[in-house]
């Protein structure tokens, strides 16, 4: 959870009550203090690679070639839930955009994007629809715009929860799809095979949707939607 400190307490830091306080780059954070696990599954041991892979090829980068991302990082900036700005280093940016190209089976860019290229386009409308018909899954997704360029869409779910439950913790990708898919698009597949079962009637299923471009990796913001399930 982020949040803006007062006058009082300006850069928290530390573990109090069973929460933690921080700043990175994005501002303060609070969360729940944890002690990670080391489950050595094979979905942790493949991002573990990957990220192995993209910090070696940043390693590998002349002087140069680091330069020019951290001025090409310079050029952009975010803002994070609190509508606060901030920028990334040259190293963040590297490994986002390439993290985002190969954890989808697209090569590694090592040179800097086109400061004039066009980011992905923004998704401006989503809806999922969940639905059992005869006893089978049918999960589908309708969205706009639909673009004729080089970009993908990056779909994660929550898996079925009940209803009235909206934080979610575990999220896991289901699909990567070409931006210029007729819609709807079928995702049932995706979910099966990530979560290995089907969601219940009245269950709510969480999805976080984001596009990438495929030539660079940038990123637009990320959609958080829901649908819950009904019986047709």
């Amino acid at each position: 959870m982020k949040f803006t400190a007062g006058s009082l307490i300006i850069n928290p830091r530390g573990s109090i009550g069973g929460t933690s306080f921080g700043r990175n780059a994005s501002g303060n954070f609070a969360r729940a203090r944890t002690i990670p696990r080391d489950r050595k599954s094979l979905l942790q041991s493949g991002q573990r690679n990957i990220v192995a892979y993209v910090s070696r090829a940043w390693r590998g980068l002349s002087v140069i070639g680091q330069n020019s991302w951290k001025s090409f990082a310079s050029t952009i900036i975010f803002y994070d839930s609190l509508g606060n700005p901030y920028k990334l280093t040259g190293n963040q940016m590297f490994m986002k955009c390439n993290l985002n190209l190969v954890s989808n089976n697209y090569p590694i860019h090592l040179i800097v994007p086109d400061p004039t290229s066009q980011s992905p386009v923004q998704l401006t409308y989503g809806l999922f629809q969940v639905s059992i018909i005869m006893g089978l899954m049918s999960m589908q997704f309708n969205y706009l715009p639909i673009s004729t360029v080089n970009e993908a869409i990056i779909i994660e779910s929550s898996g079925a929860v009940s209803p009235g439950i909206s934080k979610i913790v575990n999220w896991k990708k289901i699909a990567c799809v070409p931006s210029s898919s007729t819609t709807p698009v079928h995702i049932e597949a995706g979910f099966e095979k990530a979560f290995g079962y089907f969601p219940a009637v009245h269950n709510v299923v969480w999805f976080k949707v984001w596009k990438i471009d495929n030539d660079t990796g940038l990123w637009t913001s990320q959609l958080i939607l829901n649908a819950t399930c009904v019986s047709m």
